[in-house]
């Protein structure tokens, strides 16, 4: 993980999130990132947390106008609610120490995420080594 991170850091100190163009590949907005770290911790959030969403019951999430989504979509969704309910959702100091239960309500929504104990494990790895690393 060591040098996958120290790649990302130098990578992102040469960029800044203006330099990056948002794709509008989904219909839900994403989070309103404070700073360009910020930024890059929803980036590598997101990146990291996107795989294997099937399952029975398939994992997804009902909006507040009752609408239903799936997949990466919904992750995205899962983010920018937990943002706007006052989580540190970007700081890798939270996510070294996140809880199950922490990450039970990140992820709510109409049946459990699939591979919670790995999605778990990796947020906390990843919190622990840049928070050991690059801080």
């Amino acid at each position: 993980y060591t040098t996958l991170f120290r790649s990302i850091k130098k990578f992102a100190d040469t960029v800044t999130s203006a330099d990056l163009e948002q794709p509008d590949v989904f219909q839900t907005p994403t989070p309103e990132c404070s700073s360009e770290e910020e930024y890059f911790a929803y980036a590598l959030m997101l990146s990291a947390m996107a795989f294997c969403f099937w399952g029975k019951p398939k994992w997804g999430i009902i909006t507040s106008d009752g609408k239903l989504m799936g997949g990466t979509e919904s992750l995205v969704y899962c983010l920018k609610r937990a943002k706007e309910e006052g989580k540190a959702i970007f700081s890798p100091t939270y996510w070294k120490d996140i809880s199950e239960r922490d990450l039970q309500e990140l992820f709510r929504g109409a049946a459990q995420i699939p591979m919670f104990p790995e999605r778990l494990s990796m947020i906390r790895d990843m919190g622990k080594v840049l928070c050991d690393e690059f801080e």
